[in-house]
């Protein structure tokens, strides 16, 4: 066996000291800054946003879905995707106070497009 690959004389694979544990408080404001601060912004708990992201993310994919077969059959699925967008713009903006009085941008004349996706 080659030196580069074996161990040195005396020391065996696996004698090495484990490394030091890592401090308690450190992992509790990883865990609390990685998973806890952004559901705490929005005045959630992990398992409410965690169900309303996933709720967000599987109506974008139905939404995209379906966007794709109109993309193809132009007859299906004519209000989908556009329906699904505005329910979820509805949605995110009642979730937030400091918009919920104000009415959605796709009903601001500013916003009124002359064709729906």
């Amino acid at each position: 066996m080659s030196r580069a690959l074996s161990p040195a004389r005396g020391e065996g694979f696996g004698t090495s000291a484990l490394p030091p544990r890592p401090d308690p408080a450190y992992i509790s404001h990883m865990i609390t800054r990685l998973f806890l601060a952004h559901p705490r912004s929005v005045g959630e708990s992990y398992g409410e946003h965690a169900a309303t992201a996933a709720r967000f993310g599987v109506t974008m994919m139905a939404g995209g879905a379906a966007c794709i077969i109109h993309a193809v059959l132009p007859f299906l699925f004519v209000r989908t995707a556009s329906d699904s967008v505005k329910r979820l713009y509805a949605q995110m903006m009642a979730r937030q106070p400091a918009f919920a009085e104000q009415k959605p941008a796709f009903q601001q004349p500013e916003w009124q497009l002359d064709y729906e996706i």
